[in-house]
Order: C-alpha cells, then sequence, then structure tokens
C-alpha cells in the first residue's frame, strides 16, 4: 500500500501546476495535454511571483498565458528542475488544445510557407492570417530553455515580429537528418529550439547530441 501511494504521488497529472524557478522570483505553468507527436503540453503564465506562498492558484491559471510549448514534464519534475504546487480543475478555456503555428520553407524558391496545427491536423495559411501572431510555435523545451522564455517575457507577438515565427528550411532539414538516425538507434529523442541563439537542438536519451 506505501508503495502505492508513493507512485500516486510522483505520478503526473494533467490539471498539476509547477513552480519554475527563474530570476526575481517563481513562475508557473499548467500542464494541459498529452500529444501524440510532441508529447506534454504546458501553458506558462507571467507573472513572477516572490515565492511559491504567495501563489494564489485559483487566480494565477486564468490569467491569459504568456505561451505554450511542450515540454518534459515528468523528467523535469524527477529531476527537481520543476515542483508540483498543486492540482486543479481546468476550465473550459484551458481543456481546449491551442493553436500553434509553424513556418517552414519551400525548397524550391525558399520562400516562407506558414502553417497553423491544433494538435492533429496541419493547414497552409498566409501571413497575413491575423492569428498568427498570437499563436505560439510548435516544438519542445528543455528547461534552460523554459527559464530563458520566461525570463525574456518572450510572446508569440514579439517573435512574430523579430521574424523567428519557426525553424529555417535548413535548420529542419539537419534534425530531420538527426532524427532518422536516432530513430534507427532506438533512442528517445526531442527537438529543442534554443530562444536566445536560434539554434536547434536534438536530444537524445536526456543529452543534447547535435546542434
Amino acid at each position: 500500500m506505501k508503495n502505492s501511494e508513493h507512485r500516486d504521488k510522483q505520478r503526473i497529472e494533467i490539471g498539476d501546476v509547477f513552480a519554475v524557478n527563474v530570476k526575481g522570483g517563481v513562475a508557473i505553468a499548467l500542464f494541459t495535454h498529452t500529444n501524440a507527436l510532441y508529447g506534454s503540453l504546458i501553458r506558462v503564465f507571467p507573472e513572477i511571483h516572490s515565492s511559491i506562498e504567495q501563489i494564489d492558484l485559483s487566480r494565477a491559471i486564468e490569467e491569459p498565458e504568456l505561451f505554450s510549448t511542450f515540454f518534459l514534464v515528468a523528467a523535469a519534475a524527477k529531476k527537481g528542475l520543476i515542483k508540483r504546487i498543486g492540482h486543479v480543475l481546468l476550465s473550459p478555456s484551458k481543456s481546449k488544445f491551442p493553436l500553434f503555428r509553424d513556418l517552414t520553407r519551400d525548397m524550391r524558391t525558399g520562400e516562407p510557407m506558414w502553417w497553423i496545427w491544433d494538435g492533429e491536423k496541419r493547414w497552409r495559411t498566409n501571413i497575413d492570417d491575423d492569428r498568427l501572431p498570437y499563436l505560439s510555435r510548435v516544438g519542445s523545451l528543455n528547461h534552460q530553455g523554459l527559464v530563458d522564455l520566461i525570463q525574456m517575457g518572450w510572446t508569440p507577438i514579439k517573435s512574430f515580429q523579430a521574424g523567428t515565427g519557426g525553424l529555417t528550411f535548413q535548420a529542419q532539414q539537419r534534425t530531420h537528418d538527426f532524427v532518422r538516425r536516432l530513430i534507427g538507434q532506438a533512442l528517445s529523442w526531442a527537438i529543442i529550439e534554443r530562444p536566445l541563439d536560434g539554434r536547434n537542438l536534438l536530444v537524445a536519451d536526456g543529452g543534447q547530441v547535435a546542434s
């Protein structure tokens, strides 16, 4: 029974709220979905709290999020990089899977190709689509990348205005080549885009293997 209780305490569930230590205090992230391709989805909120004790979860999680991203929640919690501080029932707005944007390049012309993704389907759009500036980028972050974005006050619209809405084609192709090699070796992997320098990292079995 004790072992069962211990496992229950360790199990990560949708609706769990996590504290992320950043410069100046603590940010919070809410685990809302899992996706077959990218894994765990979190919504990150803008307020930096002075301490965990000062956080009013019921109020904080209803604020508009800073951004949404995929993140290895269970692994980060196990390593103590983030701390579970509560569990909530998701509101209808947080229960709905958010739309994401993606940017690729035409292989022949190099022209940008904008896409919107709903967690299952992806469809083509154009730069005049009013939704694009407000949608987070498709991709996964490691812990340092998550902290970087929070401390920068990163938002989708800032990224869009700066012209960094997605990966370049060349970076995508390098990543795809590494993925193919890793899949052949039966390793677990994740794609991470470093927010500060734009480099794309492929992480396998918890360690950086390529950039």
